[in-house]
């Protein structure tokens, strides 16, 4: 029996997926942050080779001192990318 509530990605959406993933990478990249990934990211990059085709989200971490010390870089570089930031942990 399938399970209704998983939903497998077409190849349009994970390389919508793809090029947002590099945009965020490369926004930190370009600012020297240390960054790491975390979850079902990693968990599809060592299996997949590649995203899970039915894990949505990405999962990118930074650590707070560095978040905080860099936060109007980052803040101001995603937003130039048509990016939101919705919630902050800190």
């Amino acid at each position: 029996m399938a399970d209704e509530k998983v939903r497998i990605r077409t190849k349009e959406e994970l390389d919508l997926r793809e090029k947002y993933f590099l945009e965020i990478v490369d926004i930190f990249e370009r600012n020297n942050i240390p960054f790491f990934l975390q979850a079902g990211v990693v968990l599809g990059a060592h299996r997949e080779n590649y995203f899970i085709k039915w894990d949505w989200d990405v999962e990118i971490s930074v650590f707070s001192k560095d978040l905080l010390k860099f936060y109007k870089e980052i803040s101001s570089d995603l937003q130039k990318n048509n990016f939101h930031i919705k919630r902050l942990n800190l």
